[in-house]
């Protein structure tokens, strides 16, 4: 897989003997655009979406305008006051790492998402075949706010990044690209998620967020334990196909911890919550399949050796 400085190269290879003839192209051609949804479950570019805090929420960067042809993109976003949350294992190692890329425009050389500085995800994909005149969504990513008030999804135009840029290349020359960035209101009034927190655990008070955690029970043979700290947490499972969801809600412990189950399929939300099953729309996980697992503090998720 590809990784940070692929597309340095792909610009470098690309260009070599097609300088003067790509430079005319570019200058002769109306700048492409590019803008962040900031509501990807909702029809249409959204500037601005209200969402409450910790609870993960999809967004989408979309390529609204391709009058002149690409052949890839570079993508690079600051979220400051948003948590950024991996969907995509482009390694192979079974641990998210990536956000999502949707094979817009045929683009299939897609680079793994690194952090280049705090608050700043950079990455980026390119086609494998002729030149793309595509729009629509490119990248799906789930972030969470960190914090009520105001956060913001900014794309890094030329001169504010040290080396890499968000721009689109055409013919192999990287075109100036007209950005549009997004604004989030984190808190009071946000979306409230299908399954809802747990009430306290009857005889006794649930866990105190950055607590203590239990004196943990001996496992038993073949089973391991993931260490889990407040909040979401992106664990593969390793249970059989179709195991209920009940037991995997059953492997969270200490007792009272788990608020909820999420599970990112398809552009999509699925959630369990242990007191509120009724209102959950996730049933059953397959063996390799990621669970976001939402505590209230530190604990363990039980799960078989593989």
């Amino acid at each position: 897989m590809m990784r940070r400085g692929w597309w340095a190269f792909v610009l470098a290879a690309l260009t070599v003997g097609g300088v003067l003839a790509v430079r005319t192209a570019v200058v002769a051609a109306p700048d492409d655009a590019m803008a962040v949804d900031a509501d990807a479950n909702a029809p249409g570019v959204q500037a601005t979406s209200v969402q409450q805090v910790g609870v993960p929420f999809a967004v989408g960067f979309d390529i609204t305008d391709a009058s002149t042809p690409w052949i890839g993109y570079n993508l690079v976003v600051d979220h400051p006051g948003l948590t950024f949350i991996p969907t995509d294992d482009l390694n192979g190692d079974t641990t998210p790492e990536s956000w999502h890329y949707t094979g817009l425009g045929g683009t299939s050389l897609n680079s793994t998402v690194s952090t280049p500085q705090a608050d700043r995800l950079l990455g980026g994909s390119a086609t494998s075949s002729a030149p793309s005149t595509a729009t629509g969504e490119a990248v799906l990513a789930t972030f969470q706010c960190a914090a009520a008030g105001s956060a913001s999804l900014h794309l890094v135009a030329a001169g504010q990044a040290v080396t890499f840029t968000t721009a689109l290349g055409t013919g192999g020359a990287t075109l100036p690209t007209s950005l549009a960035d997004a604004q989030i209101t984190c808190g009071a009034g946000g979306a409230v998620p299908t399954a809802v927190g747990p009430s306290p655990t009857p005889g006794g008070p649930a866990p105190t967020p950055g607590g203590p955690v239990a004196t943990p029970t001996p496992l038993p043979p073949g089973y391991e334990a993931v260490d889990l700290t407040g909040g979401c947490n992106p664990v593969t499972t390793t249970y059989p196909n179709a195991t209920p969801i009940q037991t995997i809600a059953g492997a969270v412990g200490p007792a009272g911890n788990l608020e909820a189950l999420w599970e990112f399929e398809g552009g999509v939300w699925l959630g369990y919550s242990p007191a509120y099953p009724q209102a959950s729309d996730l049933t059953a996980k397959d063996f390799l399949d990621v669970v976001f697992i939402c505590v209230m503090g530190p604990g363990q998720f039980v799960r078989p050796i593989v």
